[in-house]
């Protein structure tokens, strides 16, 4: 009986989620768009290089370093190549937040790579950005790893405070 309450619980969150997304008002095309949480006008897209701090929301990021990574992690081969993207994460706000590593999108030869969550989870604690809790104030030093093809090149990282946020792009200019 457990399984089946918690799951009407996550499937009632889901629609409510849905919902709220599918509510939300497309913006002005000037760059703005709608804060769920309070229905106010969010800061544009900010754009920011490597090692610079660009904001989503009430979390500030940085992207510390873009390495390319080993052709296998533990028993997990990479398809193409892997590639390690070193974030800094900072919670401004004064809740909460998650950070999911899932939610970050590689930018590849113009098509958005997610995460390879299995990679990642096989870094164990030295990635910590599968799904990280950071108290207001906090600061989280991660690793997101991306699975990408041999020769592609990289221009950009989209950033996301969380699944339903606007988003930050930071340019990569790195093969």
């Amino acid at each position: 009986m457990g399984i089946w309450r918690g799951l009407m619980v996550r499937g009632v969150a889901g629609v409510v989620v849905v919902a709220a997304v599918g509510c939300a008002p497309e913006g002005d095309g000037l760059g703005g768009g709608w804060d769920l949480r309070g229905g106010t006008r969010e800061k544009p897209l900010e754009d920011g290089g490597l090692r610079e701090k660009v904001r989503d929301g009430d979390v500030v990021f940085r992207v510390t370093g873009v390495k390319k990574g080993p052709g296998r992690i533990g028993v997990k081969d990479a398809e193409g190549r892997f590639v390690f993207v070193h974030v800094t994460v900072r919670n401004e706000g004064d809740d909460p937040v998650f950070f999911a590593g899932a939610e970050q999108k590689l930018i590849v030869d113009g098509k958005a790579h997610t995460a390879d969550a299995e990679a990642t989870a096989r870094l164990g604690d030295k990635a910590r950005s599968l799904l990280t809790e950071i108290a207001p104030g906090g600061r989280l030093k991660g690793i997101v790893v991306f699975d990408i093809p041999k020769k592609a090149r990289l221009s950009g990282i989209e950033l996301h405070a969380s699944a339903v946020s606007r988003g930050v792009l930071v340019p990569l200019d790195a093969g």
